[in-house]
């Protein structure tokens, strides 16, 4: 501001100033006490600042509502003058002062009003909710605007910047729009899909409808703590009541929907700073209306229903899942629903819990997720291990796997098969299966109809958790009675599928034997039926490491003759044994060394596995994967380091890491020596390293190009040694290929599955899936559909576990080589014919 505008400045700050002495009693004298209250701020940290502890200050709020009003005018006048003149130690100093007053509950006449909204337009931001909630209050009283705060307003709203002032600038747009229109909507800004869909909902609403949801609306508006107090779900219960338990459900169902759809742009805009502001403007909205979300779901805490846990589950699923350049889509919705789900009875809620334990991977809303199960674990008196199991939905299915539903002339058959896949077939009463939903269910069983794919969907989502918690036993070692496991695994109507399909280890005082199910009976790997076990047995999920290789061999051998598929490797498994170079190393491990992987997908494989990792880059510091095992009193670091001039993505973070050593540490932080590492946790979290290198390595890249030194480590890895991991694959590949109608056009040879074709032979490497045709090893590019699940180009081709995504590739592009005459993508053509 240059001298001449500073002075008229000072000319109106003194102008004002002399006109509330004259206008407002007591001004005078109220303003030399905010002056002494302001010397004493003066000699006080800027952070330690409370109006009681100062003497002014308390003879302030000990003053009659008179005089405190007029400390108010003086304090807000002093605080303009200071703004004026870039003064914002004043500023912070008067901060909380004013906001004492403002909360106080004061006989304002008219022109006080007049006056604070006059100030307000320049006041602190903290400083203008609590002044806009004054007006709301006298409106709510009857007192209407008067033309010259309506005027003050309209300015105020003006000037407000929602992309550079974030959510509260959207918050009090809102608040002064609803004064200026002297409605009682929902504080819901229009500009985002969320939003957008529930202001047509409720316009669509009778008047007396929309009365009782905004009013609702209004009251989770409110949701700013991290959780509901009881005065908070007392007050939302009457409003609530009014709604009805069945129509709050419907509409929080509807709006759950709605809040699927992104609420950022798709498309990049090319002015790198339009992009960023309608991002901040786009954050602003839904910060704001996201809000009347989270207060919904805190009402959830007050219905007894059981659609309420799987809704749940699925809304903070949603929430907490990431959006690249921003994280989760909604932490507080996402949050909210955790806490909800931890306040609610019965194992619904903890099935969810457990769901959402396996799925959520942001730190904070993890340990949210384990406090819940052990405050649900503390309330039943059980483990929380017990409690999860215990919590294992049926989804009404019988022992076999089924739920038959009779709507009139048809049945509803809801399975999940042996094979561990779900479907839900229709028939009519003869027995004949139907491709679609009859038109009469449709319309006379609407109701059970939607149930039934509520519950087809809820069970389709839940078995990948299922899988995955059942493959975590193997790092636990956790053991049943007899009774137990077959109540919670083998005869339980989910879990059954799934626990059928793997081995398990029977133990009692004299022998322990190996079982899996198979046509009503435990059998061995020989296939000849278990001796009967006794109450006193003990089970636990066989690892192979305990057994010797001909023992796992066997089993391989017996789950391909029968065609069993495990749903994760168990019998195939890798193991991992101290090698003479770590014994020499001693207390770490470099076996993983020196690989480059792919971060962002690093880093998402590492959440998946229950590792705690952070992306790093340019304004991001260094962290290291970290896998916790609290129940062993042990952490495992795998190192990595980025920055290494590699290339960075438009956020400035490293699109590859390189990786270094492996090394472990006691509960007391102490270094320890591999040796000293139990086996088993030894061998499966080297396996979880080696799923790092294996599935994230740049050398996995078919359609990677670089000239530089990555592009030597991309040949090296393409087509390098084989990991453990590719190991198998040649196992397995040795025993499949001869039953495939193929087998005669294929030779495994040392590293590579070689195809003969019409046209050329070709290698594909079993590690990395990528392909050399000969007779010059020329690189062939095929880079798979992510549209189309590899898995379905070889769905005819048994495979004896679920999850090797690179044994399907490589089943995929031999069936695709072998009739390389029929190819018609002119791309492969062109490399094949050059």
């Amino acid at each position: 501001m240059d001298l001449w505008n500073t002075i008229k400045q000072y000319v109106s700050d003194t102008q004002g100033s002399d006109t509330l002495v004259r206008e407002v009693p007591q001004f005078a004298e109220a303003r030399r006490e905010v002056e002494s209250y302001l010397d004493a701020a003066r000699r006080r940290s800027l952070w330690n600042i409370k109006p009681k502890d100062l003497e002014a200050g308390e003879s302030i709020l000990k003053a009659g509502p008179s005089f405190q009003i007029a400390a108010l005018l003086a304090a807000l006048s002093i605080s303009k003058a200071a703004r004026h003149g870039a003064d914002y130690q004043t500023i912070f100093r008067l901060k909380n002062l004013i906001g004492v007053l403002l909360r106080k509950s004061l006989p304002y006449s008219d022109k006080d009003v007049e006056r604070l909204v006059r100030l307000g337009l320049e006041a602190e931001e903290s400083s203008k909710a609590p002044l806009l909630r004054i007006l709301e209050d006298r409106v709510k009283a009857g007192v209407p605007l008067s033309d010259p705060v309506r005027a003050a307003l309209e300015t105020w709203r003006a000037d407000l910047e929602p992309g550079e002032s974030g959510v509260n600038a959207v918050r009090l747009q809102i608040q002064i729009g609803d004064l200026l229109a002297g409605t009682n909507r929902a504080p819901l800004l229009e500009g985002e899909p969320w939003g957008d869909g529930v202001r047509a909902d409720l316009a669509s609403m009778p008047p007396h409808e929309n009365a009782h949801w905004s009013a609702l609306l209004l009251h989770a508006m409110t949701s700013e703590a991290a959780k509901p107090s009881t005065k908070w779900l007392k007050q939302a219960k009457p409003l609530l009541g009014a709604i009805g338990q069945e129509a709050f459900i419907a509409r929080l169902t509807t709006w759950s929907t709605l809040f699927r759809a992104n609420h950022y742009p798709e498309n990049a805009l090319e002015d790198g700073y339009e992009r960023y502001m309608e991002w901040m403007r786009l954050s602003a909205l839904v910060g704001h209306n996201y809000s009347a979300l989270k207060g919904m779901v805190w009402c959830c805490r007050l219905i007894d229903h059981d659609a309420m846990a799987p809704l749940l589950g699925d809304l903070a699923d949603h929430a907490l899942r990431k959006i690249p350049g921003h994280g989760p889509k909604s932490a507080k919705v996402g949050n909210a629903c955790i806490l909800t789900l931890g306040a609610m009875s019965g194992m619904a809620p903890v099935a969810q819990l457990s769901r959402l334990k396996r799925k959520v991977k942001y730190v904070a809303s993890q340990g949210m997720i384990e406090t819940a199960l052990a405050e649900a674990a503390q309330r039943a008196g059980l483990p929380a291990e017990d409690l999860e199991e215990l919590a294992t939905p049926t989804f009404g299915l019988d022992t076999d796997g089924r739920r038959r539903e009779e709507l009139g002339e048809y049945f509803a058959d809801l399975l999940l098969k042996p094979s561990g896949h779900t479907d839900l077939i229709w028939s009519d009463k003869n027995g004949k299966a139907l491709k679609s939903v009859p038109a009469d269910v449709k319309k006379n069983h609407a109701e059970t109809l939607k149930e039934l794919k509520q519950t087809f969907a809820e069970m389709t989502k839940m078995l990948p958790t299922l899988r995955d918690r059942l493959e975590g036993l193997l790092l636990t070692e956790r053991a049943w009675t007899i009774a137990d496991w077959r109540d919670r695994y083998l005869d339980h109507p989910v879990m059954g599928a799934l626990a059928r399909r793997l081995i398990w280890s029977f133990t009692d005082e004299e022998r322990t034997v190996l079982g899996i199910w198979r046509d009503g009976a435990m059998v061995d790997e020989t296939g000849h039926a278990l001796p009967s076990l006794s109450e006193s047995t003990k089970v636990q999920l066989w690892h192979p490491l305990s057994a010797n290789p001909e023992t796992v061999l066997a089993w391989r051998r017996w789950l391909e003759a029968k065609e069993l598929q495990q749903p994760f490797k168990q019998a195939h498994r890798e193991i991992y044994i101290l090698t003479d170079a770590e014994v020499a190393t001693a207390t770490y491990s470099n076996r993983f060394a020196a690989h480059i992987i792919r971060q962002h997908q690093f880093q998402a494989l590492c959440r998946e596995r229950g590792w705690r990792y952070q992306l790093q880059g340019g304004f991001d510091g260094h962290n290291t994967p970290t896998l916790n095992l609290p129940q062993h009193g042990l952490r495992a670091e795998f190192w990595v380091e980025g920055g290494d001039g590699h290339a960075m993505s438009a956020s400035y973070i490293d699109l590859y890491v390189s990786t270094d050593q492996v090394r472990f540490y006691n509960d007391r932080g102490a270094l320890l020596p591999l040796a000293d590492v139990p086996p088993l946790l030894f061998s499966e979290i080297m396996r979880d390293v080696d799923l790092f290198v294996g599935v994230c390595s740049l050398g996995n890249d078919p359609n990677w190009q670089n000239n530089g030194e990555l592009r030597a480590y991309w040949n090296d890895y393409s087509f390098g040694d084989l990991t453990a991991p590719a190991q198998t694959r040649r196992d397995v590949l040795s025993r499949l290929i001869p039953r495939l109608k193929i087998a005669a056009q294929c030779t495994l040879d040392g590293k590579f599955l070689h195809i003969r074709g019409s046209l050329r032979t070709y290698k594909i490497h079993l590690g990395s899936g990528n392909i050399l045709m000969e007779p010059n090893d020329q690189y062939l590019c095929i880079v798979p559909d992510r549209k189309k699940d590899a898995k379905a180009d070889a769905s005819h081709v048994f495979l004896p576990f679920e999850g090797d995504q690179t044994l399907a590739v490589i089943l995929s592009k031999a069936f695709l080589l072998a009739e390389d005459g029929k190819i018609k993508d002119a791309t492969i053509l062109r490399q094949i014919r050059s």
